[in-house]
C-alpha cells in the first residue's frame, strides 16, 4: 500500500510538471491521480489501523502512517 502511494505521488508530481510547462491536457489525469492517491492514503490508514488493532504492541504501522 505505501509503495503504491508512493509511486503515486511521483505520477502526481509529474502531471504537475506537465501542467507547469503548458500542457493543458495532462489536468484532467492529474485530477484523476489525486482521487486515486487519496483513496490509496485512506486505505494505508484502514490497514494501520486494523492491524494494530489485531496487535496492539506494534505501534510502528499507526505512527509510520
Amino acid at each position: 500500500m505505501a509503495a503504491l502511494a508512493c509511486l503515486e505521488t511521483l505520477v502526481q508530481g509529474l502531471l504537475a510538471g506537465m501542467l507547469l510547462n503548458g500542457d493543458v491536457d495532462s489536468i484532467d489525469p492529474h485530477g484523476f491521480n489525486a482521487y486515486v492517491f487519496e483513496l490509496l492514503v485512506l486505505l494505508q490508514v484502514v490497514a494501520a489501523i486494523l492491524l494494530w488493532r489485531r496487535n496492539r504492541e506494534i505501534a510502528g504501522p499507526v505512527g509510520t502512517s
